[in-house]
């Protein structure tokens, strides 16, 4: 197990201290506000559900025809006289490594 000197928190560990505080605060001043969340059941769902999803609009990047190897899009690119756009990470894709 890793263990951190003392008042020394590692990035991760103090984006989340600071995202439960928020989150305990603000349902601290709703509570004392009297300010109830909305139930979460079959009547609320698609209202809900509604608002997470994207707008129109706003998924245009999915209707882009990616390519996955790279010399066959150099050649596409080549033919039709566009740029490459060539995207490459090490690691996961959340920023966990």
């Amino acid at each position: 197990m890793m263990t951190w000197p003392r008042g020394v928190l590692p990035d991760m560990s103090r984006i989340f201290a600071l995202t439960l505080a928020f989150g305990c605060g603000s349902l601290a001043v709703g509570a004392l506000h009297g300010i109830e969340p909305p139930p979460v059941d079959g009547s609320h769902f698609r209202e809900l559900a509604g608002e997470v999803r994207p707008a129109a609009g706003e998924s245009e990047w999915e209707e882009i025809a990616w390519r996955n190897g790279f010399l066959a899009a150099v050649e596409e690119a080549r033919t039709l006289s566009r740029p490459v756009l060539l995207w490459a990470m090490n690691g996961n894709p959340c920023g966990e490594t």
